[in-house]
């Protein structure tokens, strides 16, 4: 039960992103969104700001999903990386939250949070390829730089309402990728 109403606190607070600033929204609209009592949002989460680092987790976990679902993408193919930058996209206009975070990139909390945590998954990842240090450093910086490009066309689309779609995008970020990484194989 305890994780089913987490979810339903946490569907809640995504509805309601959609509708205004997460920080502006508060314990007592989640409950009400999620049709339990106030008390009842205070047994799950100690207050706003806890929600939002586990429902911040919860994204990155997911995000984190789909990138080990398509590995290496400059390794694996220009479709392959096309489809990954494809689900990403939609994964990215299928949340609110994550809407507001990268249309209104003066929130960088988040934005900082999970390019850590992609840096130390691409530092992981080089580790495990036998490269020299100095390969897998230039590697780092790549990755680095897509990461910063990829933050930017996001910025870039929520900020026009995802009016282009996911495949649109995904075209763009595959084209910067894969000719990006290519210099330097």
């Amino acid at each position: 039960m305890r994780v089913q109403t987490d979810e339903d606190l946490m569907t809640a607070f995504e509805i309601l992103c959609g509708k205004k600033e997460p920080e502006k929204i508060t314990a007592m609209e989640v409950a009400k969104r999620a049709g339990v009592t106030r008390s009842t949002f205070y047994n799950h989460f100690a207050d706003m700001p806890t929600l939002i680092e586990t429902y911040e987790d919860q994204i990155l976990d997911g995000i984190f999903d789909i990138l080990s679902e398509y590995g290496d993408m400059g390794k694996n193919g220009i479709q392959f990386t096309r489809k990954f930058f494809s689900t990403l996209c939609r994964y990215v206009r299928n949340s609110n939250y994550l809407i507001r975070r990268f249309r209104k990139l003066t929130t960088v909390r988040f934005i900082e949070k999970a390019l850590i945590r992609f840096h130390g998954y691409v530092e992981s990842m080089l580790s495990r390829q036998a490269s020299t240090p100095a390969e897998q450093q230039v590697s780092s910086y790549i990755q680095a730089y897509a990461l910063g490009g990829l933050v930017g066309i996001l910025h870039k689309w929520t900020s026009e309402d995802c009016a282009d779609s996911p495949e649109a995008v995904a075209f763009v970020l595959t084209r910067i990728y894969m000719t990006g990484i290519s210099m330097f194989e």
